[in-house]
């Protein structure tokens, strides 16, 4: 039996675990700079080339899987299929009494078909005041009225963090507030 002119994947791995045997017994000071520079090379051909587009295969089929037929693992499948649809995002507001409120907002459907609202061109812009408090803050409005953002974006969660009370008036030997 002849050996291949080219190293193979076989000999990635042997030179890979060999020197790795080496390391653990001698010390990376026994490798030469040649034998250091053949172990990452091995190293980077075997995790990088090989395996991961493997495991990475292994990973998707497995969310194929779940999703598909057992019904699990929506937000992990979700999260890497980039798709245009099903986003969320969260918005947080200080209230008055200095409380976070945090809004956890959905949208269903992103839309893809855009016009120019005619009443913003309309609409005396005052430069010193913020966009936000404009009555139309948005030169595009949904082509389609019923495919409206302000009437397609639902909220899904909101929960509010209160500050926390502390009492002014510290008494003698009270160090812990």
């Amino acid at each position: 039996m002849s050996k291949a002119p080219y190293p193979s994947f076989e000999d990635s791995s042997r030179v890979m675990a060999v020197t790795r045997n080496t390391i653990c017994k001698n010390g990376m000071d026994s490798l030469s700079r040649g034998g250091a520079i053949i172990y990452y090379a091995s190293v980077f051909l075997y995790f990088w080339v090989f395996l991961t587009p493997v495991v990475s295969l292994v990973f998707g089929r497995y969310l194929y899987i779940c999703i598909n037929w057992l019904h699990i693992h929506f937000d992990e499948a979700f999260s890497s299929l980039r798709i245009a649809n099903y986003k969320s995002f969260t918005r947080f507001h200080i209230n008055n009494k200095g409380d976070l409120e945090v809004f956890t907002l959905a949208v269903d459907k992103v839309l893809k078909e855009w016009k120019l609202d005619p009443k913003w061109d309309g609409e005396p812009k005052q430069h010193q005041e913020p966009s936000y408090l404009w009555k139309f803050p948005s030169k595009w409005r949904a082509a389609s009225p019923n495919q409206d953002p302000v009437n397609t974006v639902r909220i899904i969660d909101q929960f509010v963090i209160e500050t926390e009370k502390h009492d002014s008036k510290l008494t003698k030997g009270d160090v812990n507030q």
